[in-house]
């Protein structure tokens, strides 16, 4: 419950305390800005540590510091640039972790969630147990707003069984307990982890936010409704604090949600607006920033096998000059390829170009024409899984390469892009429709989350769908 964005953040956040014990004074300076909701200063300050002259560790480790700021400040393509940086400058995979870690979160904040499980699921090879636990935790996340309650209870149990049986930080195990209770319904043991979390003069504002928010659905639950809306407003103060409009929006939802509950409209309407201009001010993450992200991963694809070509070349001409010697270069090459291979496996099998034969291009093309033209994107729970599995597609990374070539996008947001365009078309046309509740067009059009269908919409047109039927109804 409560933002998606809540639980990223959180587990984040808590990356700082773990990691970085060699460098307190700075590490305290950067959780003074950053607890505040003061990201940009944040990102200032690490810069300048970064221009100083630092031990290459504590640059890593500075590189990591403003790879999650970036993070909570949208930046997702600064973000990966710093991360893909920073690995570059890592021999040991293990060390890496931290950063495969970061990169999931970048593709997860985005909701290209296929890229996010494939660096999570690397990531859990690693005997690292908090950041296992953190993938776990937000994996568990995914697979619920993918309608695999399944899969995304099995992530949960896996998390909870960590921090029962690993020496974790304990805000960590808390934060894991709270999610886990939530799903089993232990809502009594959930207020009581939350109360815990609001009086920690410790806590970060974002994370007592949360707690407010957590309580307040638990309440909800429990059918107190009343007291649940203090809660919410309790946490709507604080959040208005953190001035981040994605998560005063996640709470101005609740309040509305809450007060259409017990039949005050006036007051949901009141809400409404606050809910409205927080959309309106959001950073919403557009197909440009996407392109952006997928040109960054390419660029990276391609450096790397012009290196090899050129290493390639290099040995084919020494060759010819001094056999001898080029035989013993030619082990030390493969040898260096060989340790290199081993380290940048993980980012490779992420941007690794593969070939497809003419008959299986021919027959993803077929199927997507197909589903755009019958509007299967309609349905609800479609994956890159489902989709291959229905058509008898080979691979799904066949299907995810098609259409990062043709449309330079992820699956997940060629599918989005396909439901909020049927959706801005047929509120054009359709009175009826539009006088639907904006969640009932979300679930009409395929989306199995409202805040996935505003996102999308937005990105795409600029205005969310309230504005948009507001301003066709004008």
């Amino acid at each position: 419950m409560g933002s998606i964005k809540h639980i990223l953040l959180f587990v984040s956040l808590i990356l700082s305390s773990v990691c970085f014990g060699n460098m307190d004074d700075i590490q305290q300076e950067i959780d003074r800005h950053v607890s505040s909701g003061h990201y940009d200063s944040a990102q200032y300050y690490i810069k300048s540590e970064l221009s100083k002259k630092h031990a290459p560790k504590t640059i890593i480790e500075l590189k990591h510091q403003l790879s999650r700021v970036l993070i909570y400040s949208s930046n997702y393509k600064e973000a990966l640039e710093v991360a893909y940086d920073a690995i570059d400058l890592i021999k040991d995979n293990k060390e890496k972790g931290k950063f495969y870690f970061l990169i999931g979160c970048i593709f997860y904040s985005v909701e290209d969630y296929e890229k996010s499980i494939e660096y999570f699921d690397l990531l859990l090879t690693e005997n690292e147990p908090s950041l296992n636990a953190k993938a776990l935790l937000i994996l568990s996340e995914i697979y619920s707003s993918q309608s695999d309650d399944d899969k995304s209870l099995k992530a949960l149990k896996r998390a909870n069984k960590i921090a029962q049986n690993s020496k974790i930080d304990s805000k960590l195990t808390d934060q894991i307990a709270l999610q886990y209770n939530l799903r089993i319904e232990n809502y009594e043991v959930c207020k009581r982890i939350s109360e815990v979390m609001i009086l920690d003069s410790t806590s970060f504002l974002i994370t007592r936010c949360n707690a407010l928010s957590t309580i307040g659905d638990c309440l909800m639950k429990q059918d107190s409704l009343e007291k649940a809306i203090e809660y919410y407003e309790r946490a709507l103060d604080l959040t208005i604090e953190t001035n981040d409009p994605d998560l005063i929006k996640t709470t101005s939802w609740l309040l509305i949600e809450a007060y259409e509950k017990i039949g005050n409209q006036d007051k949901a309407n009141a809400y409404h607006k606050i809910y409205n201009d927080a959309i309106n001010d959001s950073a919403y993450f557009s197909i440009d920033k996407y392109r952006g992200l997928y040109a960054l991963e390419k660029e990276r694809a391609s450096k790397k096998d012009t290196k090899k070509s050129n290493q390639r070349s290099w040995v084919i001409g020494i060759s010819l000059v001094m056999v001898p010697i080029a035989i013993i270069l030619a082990v030390l090459v493969r040898k260096k390829r060989k340790a290199i291979a081993e380290q940048e496996e993980i980012a490779k099998k992420s941007s690794k170009k593969i070939q497809i034969n003419s008959d299986e291009i021919e027959k993803i093309e077929r199927s997507i024409n197909a589903f755009i033209t019958s509007q299967l994107y309609l349905e609800s729970n479609i994956t890159r899984k489902s989709f291959c599995e229905k058509n008898d597609i080979k691979s799904e990374r066949y299907l995810s390469q098609f259409i990062n070539d043709k449309y330079e996008k992820s699956f997940s947001l060629f599918l989005n892009d396909l439901r909020v365009e049927y959706a801005h078309d047929r509120l054009k046309t359709d009175t009826v429709f539009r006088k639907y509740k904006t969640s009932e067009i979300a679930k009409a059009c395929g989306f199995g989350s409202l805040k996935t269908f505003e996102r999308a919409f937005s990105s795409k047109f600029g205005k969310t769908p309230f504005d948009f039927i507001e301003s066709i109804n004008d």
